[in-house]
Parts: C-alpha cells; structure tokens; sequence
C-alpha cells in the first residue's frame, strides 16, 4: 500500500544523492524557531547518505526561494549527536565527558555573545530538551557503548 504524499512534500528534492526516509515538514518549526517571518529550511530527514548508500545521514534541505540551497547539510548520525552533546553541555554549562571540547582561540571574545545567545533563546530549547529526555527516560545503552567513536 502506497503512502499518501501531500502538496508539500512533494516539492521534497527527489533527485538528490542523499535519499530521505523519514522527514519532517520542518518550515513552519524553523520560522517559529527564528522568530522570522520566513524561514529557509523546508525539511529535516532521515535517509542514505549523498556520498554512500550505505550510511544513513540527517540532512537539513533548505530553500533560497528561488531554488535547494547548495548550503543544505548532510552530515552522519555519530556527527549530529555529538554536536548535540556540545550544544547540551553549553545549556547546561557542564563539560562533556566524551568530547575533547575547547574554546577556539581566535573567537574568544565571543564566548559571553554565544553564553547570551543560549541563555536569550533557552525557552525554545527548553522544550526540545524536554522532549529529548521524554524519548530517552526507558532508553537503555548497549553494554557495548564504552566510548565515543567514529
């Protein structure tokens, strides 16, 4: 039995190397998420990776408006829940345990700008955080799951 597409997500690049699997109608989300009156980002997927069918990626497609944005993201899944943790642990403003995090030398004038920005804007990740640790409350790690890797 076929599933049943909307209007939208028809407009999905279909053509692309990264194949979506699972995706969310993310421009409603991204225009509330910017307090913009638009926002760029049209989809959040799940899917096989641009560069190897083999790897399952998440991908974030945006669009200019006038065409898909060469500045759409596919990026590994080990990759986004690392950048999670980092993000996690500025919210937070605990280290991390597993990623060798530091500040950029070159940018660290900006540090209290990034604090402020986190803490201006921790409403909306309130809710995201909140939902995030509703799916993992009865989540159990694999035994195997000593450390971070690739």
């Amino acid at each position: 039995m076929k599933k049943e597409v909307s209007i939208k997500e028809q407009a999905l690049p279909q053509n692309l190397q990264h194949k979506p699997i699972y995706v969310v109608d993310y421009y409603e989300k991204d225009i509330e998420a910017n307090d913009k009156p638009n926002g760029d980002t049209q989809y959040l997927s799940l899917g096989m990776a641009g560069w190897d069918n083999t790897v399952i990626s998440a991908k974030i497609f945006r669009h200019t408006g006038q065409k898909w944005s060469r500045q759409s993201e596919d990026i590994p899944l080990h990759r986004l829940l690392d950048l999670t943790i980092l993000l996690i642990s500025r919210i937070t403003d605990q280290k991390s345990s597993s990623l060798k995090e530091h500040v950029n030398p070159h940018f660290e004038e900006h540090i209290e700008d990034l604090d402020t920005y986190i803490k201006d804007h921790k409403s909306k990740y309130d809710i995201r955080l909140k939902e995030i640790k509703e799916l993992l409350k009865d989540y159990e790690p694999s035994d195997d799951s000593k450390s971070i890797q690739n």
